[in-house]
């Protein structure tokens, strides 16, 4: 399976609370797993950052629902292209 990876920056629409962003963890995880993506994500006051990375298809879909997530605002594309090994393939840690 050839994997691709992208990363980007994005800013919350609004305050997320800490109960708001463990949801977001957790959801994203169980998704993520299903689709094969691992990767990090990053949020300090209102910022994130994250890479993400798996097959081309559901990477890309899943990129496209993040671009259109409400909850972000200003989603920056920083990188988009293929990679030989995953860099995250072990933080599969469900541990909050």
């Amino acid at each position: 399976m050839a994997l691709h990876q992208i990363i980007y920056a994005s800013h919350s629409f609004g305050v997320m609370t800490s109960a708001a962003l463990v949801d977001l963890l957790t959801r994203s995880r169980i998704k993520n797993d299903r689709l094969g993506i691992t990767g990090l994500l990053l949020h300090d006051t209102g910022s994130f950052m994250q890479t993400i990375e798996g097959a081309f298809e559901p990477l890309h879909a899943l990129f496209a629902t993040i671009e259109q997530d409400p909850r972000h605002t200003g989603v920056i594309l920083m990188c988009d292209e293929p990679i030989a090994q995953r860099s995250f393939a072990d933080w599969s840690d469900r541990k909050s």
